[in-house]
């Protein structure tokens, strides 16, 4: 099995399914350590480090890994300062000439931040999506219709999105940084237009 299709199949809404991939069920330990030891010694630093939010990630901080049970947020000194991060790249491992946002991708997001709800953000854990975007080789409208969906969606569970950037010509990047410019400007309006705060 080929190292993706192997992380793609722990990833799969049906939770139960993980274990047929031992390693990642051991990953899910490791990230729980590494979260925990990350908090105690941010806390421990003093100053500020004391009561600030610290962002959580899961494993390979994918928007559906924090539901597996094996997932845990760490234990804190502070109250209710621990956000869950997340990122959702919708299209990343396409390989469809033509891709289009259909109604399969729609129902993904919907359950996918339904359940993050549930387990997370209705229990006083807050949820931040610190990473999302589309590649700019996806047609312009079709990441428009995404990105109105996604943010309309998200924004009803209080939940942040920050559109990522990397800085150059090629994939998610938003910032064309020698012209001091927006790639697409339609995609970021679509964004604020369609993301509202509660």
């Amino acid at each position: 099995m080929h190292e993706h299709d192997q992380w793609q199949a722990c990833l799969e809404r049906d939770w139960q399914n993980t274990v047929n991939c031992p390693e990642c069920l051991a990953d899910y330990e490791i990230v729980n350590k590494y979260n925990q030891i990350c908090v105690d010694t941010i806390r421990a630093s003093g100053g500020n480090n004391a009561k600030r939010f610290i962002l959580i990630p899961s494993l390979v901080t994918s928007d559906e890994a924090p539901m597996h049970e094996l997932f845990k947020m760490p234990a804190d000194s502070a109250s209710d300062k621990l956000m869950l991060a997340v990122h959702n790249y919708i299209w990343l491992w396409s390989h469809e000439e033509y891709p289009t946002f259909t109604d399969a991708m729609k129902t993904r997001i919907t359950n996918i931040y339904s359940d993050l709800n549930t387990k997370f953000i209705s229990k006083g854990v807050p949820v931040v999506i610190d990473e999302t975007g589309a590649d700019k080789w996806i047609n312009l409208q079709e990441r428009i219709d995404w990105m109105t969906f996604y943010a309309k969606l998200v924004s009803g569970y209080g939940i942040p999105i920050v559109q990522w950037d990397g800085g150059d010509e090629k994939g998610v990047s938003q910032y064309d940084r020698v012209n001091l410019k927006f790639y697409n400007p339609e995609l970021i309006q679509t964004m604020f237009n369609n993301w509202q705060c509660n």
